[in-house]
């Protein structure tokens, strides 16, 4: 099988004498390798996409409810000036609103009305990601001290 053969070349790569690192190491490699964690695999697209300058903002905002894209945009606009951000761009707004719709994470209805009107909600698997992003929100707001202090030495050490 390919992935063990390139399992065995990474583990020959390695300097070896640690065997906690080796065990720990060859489960991390294994791990990947049967996941295809590569850098185009789905789970590092959809990491890719949150970890963005909107989407976390965007899918948390569309866990209120349903949104036209002009009321979103302007919800997010304004939620983003609190951290010092600019606006989002129409063609942003709806460049995300369309990768979100092709992961399945929103839901898009377009209305035969005149004017036409378009709205967005989540899908249930949207509402677990937000879980998944207020908690990650919540971490990082837990260890904002010890990150602020490591960047502060990192910093220091750098000026050295």
């Amino acid at each position: 099988m390919a992935g063990e053969a390139l399992l065995e070349e990474l583990r020959a790569t390695l300097v070896h004498g640690n065997p906690e690192r080796t065990a720990t190491l060859d489960t991390t490699l294994r791990f990947v390798a049967e996941h295809g964690l590569g850098p185009q695999s789905l789970p590092v697209e959809i990491i890719q996409l949150v970890g963005d300058r909107w989407s976390a903002l965007m899918l948390t905002v569309l866990a209120a409810g349903t949104f036209r894209p002009s009321e979103l945009q302007k919800v997010v606009s304004l939620l983003s000036h609190i951290g010092n951000s600019n606006s989002i761009s129409q063609r942003v707004l709806t460049a995300k609103l369309r990768s979100y719709e092709r992961l399945g994470f929103v839901r898009r209805t377009a209305w035969d009305t005149v004017p036409p009107r378009t709205d967005y909600d989540l899908t249930p698997l949207g509402h677990e990601l937000v879980k998944i992003i207020r908690d990650i929100v919540l971490w990082c707001l837990d260890k904002e001290d010890d990150v602020r202090s490591a960047i502060q030495a990192f910093d220091e050490s750098e000026d050295e």
